[in-house]
């Protein structure tokens, strides 16, 4: 684990570890302020012993595989990572910022890093504390609120569990620890949560996650077993029965409609759960406003009421403690009460037993002059109250000899074992088969058993002989001279006795074009270009005449008593008809002479007399009452003609493209590519290469798994210590757990089954 991989971030301490790797708290300083966050290192593989694993599981087929199988889960953890990063920020899932990777010293595997928000504690911290059923209501709704979240953005969960639903600083319980993708051909604690599609490799729905939250609000109601689990039966056969169709068990004990919420969750078929996870919380949330759940007791079975010291009498019927409480001031309600409770019980668990079978043992005579005769007078006699205060001892002694007699009847006639299908009745192997009451199992020694509490169990850790127990952990240290060697201290590799190492960079690149193209932006490129065809249009009501438009209009004529008019291209001035005057170089005009050469002259038409820029000649006179103030007049009306250039438009063929009046098309190729490197570097590729060789520094070494300290090799072996769990007398080890639970006899039933 590395100290430091981001600026300014410092380990604090170790809050955590799971199966793949350890989560540690770091902290930072910015602008006099303190922020926390959680890091999560992940080493794959965590052990040597992982990669057997896999082999033996036949995940991977050969030790070739490993880094391909290691680098799958690599990418599919990085992309589940980046895509948490970009979505927007929820108070329902945890927040992730950043990811680091690097391969691992041993070549195997690689080293995993993940920045991350800091969280107190997950649910799989506290579900062996108190916990209420309106918080366990509560954990359902933040998770599904969650599930909404991540659905929005694109995201599917499909890991949940205890440990991966956390408590926020907030107060939030939020989703996190993606965490490294499961491969679900074989098992493991996540396939405990399942739901029945995703354990049979199917499609999953939306309702997959609403099935696995429903088993983890389940667990937390049911002192954190999940169903089917107790004494004889398993995580995995209870997960095996819940894929074959058996209803999850209600807990009739808790609030019966946060239990319908549940059930309905982890329907085996799809079409019968919340098809969305929106549906399960506002369920929940409902429920949760009702109030219904204020008043529900404590769910962990630790909040009893300690009212001083009890004798615990089980009653075979419902299974349930009858805690007599022993109170000096009020001696003789205590005593009836333990009276009756001991009569109940010798008679259920002693007589009635043995009254059905006397006479099956020995001979009836026998066993009534010798014990049930005696015995009688004796449960006759202890029915008087005084006689019971006066003779308690004496009364304790009989029970436990009575129990002793019967438990040798039983070693005697029942220690005989029988094969498969068959009991034995009074030493004799015949057909038959046994049976439990409702609520027991039936156990591989044919005794029925209920569990009636389960607590964690007392650990202590041993370390093997020679090794030092510190906290968890067995050290040993092993010491021997270091050799003598050349060494680099890091600066390059040794060949020899010198240290040689390499720097590269990215070479230069010359781009190069063939003859008639020109380089431009890493491209070669030519131009080719043609004059554009060209045609003329006019505005609408124009007529196209050459390359000018002409549009003649009318009006009708003035009244007056005589006019003058002029033709439409000229101008009327008094009784004159003006027109501008005509520029040219080097040529004649019409009733002028030119000087010089080069000398722009003006020039009027014939019939027209020049009057300084302006050529005139007299206007045509009308008499009479009609008139054109413009234009002439003809056949009655006012003519005139307005001429403007016409409009022109240009065309290129296919290919090409109009610029101006031009065609213009351009044609781009790939340039050569060469690399060139500065003087000293050698090329390779597309890097130049410059290596560096310095004398090596003739000092020590160590074999592998050794560090060196001076001139001693240390090797600090480091494992975990081995755990041993032990139980106080009253209970019996289970795994990590003390279980304290029922044991009767099972139903026996001869002959065949119908």
């Amino acid at each position: 684990m590395r100290k430091e991989l981001w600026d300014n971030w410092h380990i604090i301490e170790k809050i955590g570890e799971g199966p793949n790797g350890e989560v540690y708290k770091a902290s930072k300083m910015l602008n006099n302020q303190t922020f926390f966050c959680a890091i999560k290192y992940l080493s794959l593989p965590k052990k040597d012993e992982d990669v057997d694993t896999l082999l033996k599981k036949g995940i991977i087929k050969n030790k070739n595989e490993i880094n391909n199988y290691y680098l799958k889960i690599l990418q599919v953890l990085k992309n589940n990572i980046l895509s948490l990063k970009n979505i927007p920020g929820n108070n329902y899932v945890l927040k992730y910022y950043d990811f680091y990777q690097e391969p691992k010293a041993s070549g195997i595997g690689y080293d995993v890093y993940i920045r991350m928000e800091l969280a107190s504690e997950s649910v799989g911290d506290i579900n062996r504390k108190k916990i209420t059923a309106k918080e366990v209501a509560q954990i359902g709704i933040d998770v599904c609120n969650g599930f909404d979240h991540l659905k929005r953005c694109g995201i599917v969960y499909k890991n949940i569990k205890p440990t991966n639903i956390f408590i926020g600083g907030d107060g939030h319980y939020k989703l996190g620890d993606f965490g490294i993708p499961h491969n679900l051909n074989y098992y493991d604690d996540m396939n405990n949560y399942v739901s029945p599609e995703a354990y049979n490799n199917k499609n999953l729905v939306s309702s997959s996650d609403t099935y696995s939250l429903g088993l983890i609000m389940y667990q937390l109601l049911n002192k954190n077993r999940l169903p089917f689990v107790n004494l004889f039966v398993k995580n995995k056969a209870a997960v095996e029965a819940r894929m074959e169709g058996l209803e999850i068990p209600n807990l009739k004990r808790r609030n019966q409609e946060l239990m319908q919420i549940i059930i309905k969750a982890c329907s085996k078929d799809a079409a019968n759960r919340y098809k969305e996870t929106y549906l399960m919380r506002d369920a929940l949330q409902k429920l949760l406003d009702s109030g219904s759940l204020n008043n529900e007791n404590d769910l962990s079975g630790n909040n009893q009421q300690n009212l001083g010291k009890t004798i615990s009498i089980y009653d075979n019927q419902n299974i349930v403690p009858l805690n007599l409480p022993i109170n000096k001031n009020s001696a003789t309600q205590t005593k009836q009460q333990e009276l009756k409770g001991i009569k109940g019980f010798i008679h259920r668990k002693i007589v009635e037993p043995f009254e059905e079978k006397k006479n099956s043992i020995f001979g009836g005579d026998f066993i009534n002059e010798k014990i049930v005769d005696p015995f009688n007078n004796f449960k006759e006699k202890i029915t008087d109250k005084q006689f019971y205060i006066d003779n308690r001892k004496t009364i304790i002694l009989v029970i436990v000899a009575i129990i002793i007699v019967v438990f040798l009847k039983g070693c005697v006639f029942s220690n005989k074992k029988c094969k498969s299908g068959y009991i034995n009745k009074l030493g004799v192997c015949v057909k038959g088969w046994y049976t439990c009451e409702k609520g027991y199992t039936l156990n591989s020694d044919n005794k029925c058993s209920k569990t009636l509490k389960s607590i964690e169990a007392n650990v202590k850790y041993k370390c093997d002989e020679g090794y030092t127990l510190q906290d968890k952990t067995c050290l040993k240290s092993d010491t021997k001279d270091a050799k003598q060697a050349y060494q680099c201290a890091g600066l390059g590799t040794l060949k020899g006795d010198k240290c040689v190492q390499e720097q590269s960079t990215k070479a230069a690149t010359n781009y190069t074009c063939p003859q008639g193209y020109i380089l431009y932006e890493n491209k070669c490129s030519t131009v080719s270009n043609q004059t554009a065809s060209s045609s003329y249009y006019c505005p609408s009501g124009y007529n196209l005449s050459g390359n000018r438009c002409s549009k003649t209009e009318r009006t009708s004529p003035s009244s007056g008593a005589g006019n003058y008019s002029c033709n439409s291209d000229e101008t009327l001035s008094g009784d004159k008809c003006y027109v501008n005057c005509i520029s040219s170089n080097y040529g004649y005009g019409y009733g002028y002479d030119w000087w010089g050469s080069g000398t722009k002259s003006c020039y009027c038409p014939v019939g027209y007399q020049q009057s300084g820029s302006q050529c005139y000649r007299n206007a045509s006179y009308t008499s009479g009452n009609s008139y054109c103030p413009k234009g002439s007049l003809v056949n009655g009306s006012c003519e005139y003609t307005t001429t403007i250039p016409a409009s022109v438009k240009y065309s290129c063929p296919s290919g090409y493209q109009v610029y101006g009046n031009q065609c213009i098309k351009t044609s781009s190729i790939k340039p050569s590519q060469q690399y060139y490197c500065a003087g000293g570097m050698e090329l390779r590729g597309d890097q130049c290469v410059a290596t560096i060789t310095a004398d090596a520094i003739n000092g020590f070494e160590c074999d592998k798994g050794y560090a060196l300290a001076g001139t001693t090799c240390v090797l600090n072996d480091k494992k975990d210590a081995k755990e041993e769990y032990s139980c106080s007398k009253i209970y019996t080890l289970n795994g990590d757990r003390c279980e304290k639970y029922k044991i009767q006899s099972p139903k026996k039933h001869y002959g065949t089954k119908k």
